[in-house]
């Protein structure tokens, strides 16, 4: 890893030699830690580098994703199966809707408290099924209420959790209630929305064209 980092500087960088490497690497390491590194090397690498010969972008999409997976099942430390899963995720982003969205709930169930909930909010953006929704948001609204102690940073983000699950739970009065119940618990009230007119008086109250 070392080396490939210092030749992707040098002009004739070939990522090639970086793959046949890590091919070496695999075929006579048996320790878990060496193999997880090899293959995420090998994913990485595929990743960073569009252009290797043999490798159409389907091809590279698939290997990528391939090695990713075998580096995932070499290591039981929840911060390197976080940053394995967050490059398959980003790598699945803009052409495997489905794909991201099983990925991001495989990292929502290794995270907690705050942060799980940011995960589960924004991957129920991604989510177009209704129900699998309603799930994540309600999944998401437990964790919520799971929270120790309760910050003024935690308000926008319940308040964003609420709307949409009212959204997609409209017919579900117990669900209404539950939301209702929390926001009178935290004493959470509606922004009142501003008027589009733009106030014509002076700042000092004065309208001279108002009776």
């Amino acid at each position: 890893m070392t080396i490939k980092d210092f030749l992707a500087n040098e002009p004739n960088y070939d990522p090639q030699k970086v793959l046949d490497a890590c091919h070496r690497i695999m075929d006579i390491n048996y320790d878990d830690h060496s193999l997880y590194l090899a293959h995420k090397l090998y994913a990485d690498t595929l990743k960073e580098s569009k252009d290797i010969n043999g490798f159409s972008n389907d091809r590279r999409s698939e290997k990528i994703s391939e090695h990713y997976r075998i580096a995932l099942g070499y290591t039981t430390a929840k911060e390197d199966k976080l940053d394995i899963l967050e490059a398959i995720a980003e790598s699945q982003k803009f052409n495997d809707n489905k794909g991201y969205v099983a990925t991001q709930l495989e990292i929502a169930d290794l995270l907690s408290g705050r942060k799980r909930i940011r995960a589960l909010k924004n991957v129920a953006y991604k989510v177009q099924n209704p129900k699998q929704k309603a799930i994540l948001l309600k999944s998401a609204v437990n964790e919520f209420a799971d929270l120790s102690e309760f910050r003024s940073e935690d308000i926008a983000m319940f308040k964003s959790l609420d709307r949409n699950l009212r959204l997609v739970a409209a017919d579900e009065p117990e669900t209404i209630k539950i939301l209702d119940g929390l926001r009178k618990k935290h004493k959470i009230k509606d922004i009142k929305k501003q008027s589009n007119v733009f106030a014509q008086m002076s700042s000092r109250g004065t309208d001279l064209f108002t009776k």
